[in-house]
């Protein structure tokens, strides 16, 4: 996550707003989506930075490409489809 607004943005956020730019521009049908998740869902996440349990909670943002008229989950984060991050249709 960026520190400050001149810090590139290399978080799920920034992630796929480049990802859709670039899909966008061969003309695919891409949409948002924004989802409950962890950061102990992580790999390789410090334990250590959540103080509290409840620090644990956050949202993540993904998207979906519409492909073959199926909306298809990819996350730039963390894989193509991450099944900790993203929710099963």
């Amino acid at each position: 996550l960026p520190l400050s607004a001149e810090e590139a943005d290399h978080g799920c956020e920034g992630k796929h707003r480049i990802l859709y730019t670039l899909l966008r521009g061969i003309g695919m049908q891409i949409r948002p989506r924004i989802c409950e998740s962890r950061w102990t869902n992580i790999p390789n996440f410090p334990r250590e930075l959540l103080t509290k349990p409840e620090d644990d909670e956050c949202w993540h943002l993904y998207l979906e490409a519409k492909i073959k008229n199926r909306w298809v989950p990819l996350d730039a984060t963390n894989g193509l489809r991450n099944e900790k991050s993203i929710p099963s249709k």
